[in-house]
């Protein structure tokens, strides 16, 4: 994209009626109820004319915004559980061909989800454990649980997810390091 991310999101609000204001490489407003918003550069994916954000609000409202052509822009209200407190926001927003991969901390633990966005189709990745390391590699997506050790591979086809238990000595032999 030739657009600075954030120009381009500052303007979708806008057309929601929303007065941002970007300030180091992030966009702030307040809503209708006085809670204050952000938008970081950091949180944001770009895929083509594919744009997604996540949308953070001190009283826990946190909003993944998916633009998928000009003109049409899906929200999603990921589940939180913050007890009426931000998040601790979306650390991992990827674009992956037909599919967004994103990880986001809540008051009891990371999760992640993949939104197929041909059908909309949601769906959360349920691992044992609080924090979740993850990486791509080609088609791929890796995730494992920190302290339990519980390793996945999802194979992200056209047709959905498919998902199948790995071990640490498949990684090992791998030579695929989680982040």
């Amino acid at each position: 994209m030739t657009h600075n991310i954030l120009d381009i999101i500052e303007e979708e609000l806008f057309q929601d009626n929303i007065n941002s204001e970007i300030k180091e490489n992030a966009i702030y407003w307040k809503d209708n109820h006085g809670a204050e918003n952000v938008i970081r550069k950091s949180q944001t994916a770009v895929s083509g004319e594919r744009i997604a954000w996540w949308q953070q609000n001190e009283v826990g409202k946190e909003l993944v915004r998916i633009r998928l052509k000009k003109d049409l822009i899906v929200n999603w209200r990921p589940p939180i559980n913050t007890m009426g407190l931000g998040s601790m926001g979306c650390d991992f927003l990827k674009f992956y061909k037909d599919f967004l991969v994103l990880r986001y901390r809540d008051k009891h633990r990371e999760r992640v989800f993949i939104i197929h966005l041909p059908n909309l189709e949601i769906e959360e990745v349920n691992l044992k454990g609080y924090k979740k390391k993850m990486k791509r590699v080609g088609e791929k997506l890796y995730l494992k649980t920190e302290l339990e050790g519980e390793c996945l591979m999802l194979s992200l086809n056209p047709e959905g997810v498919i998902k199948e238990v790995i071990s640490q000595e498949f990684l090992d032999s791998h030579k695929i390091i989680l982040e």
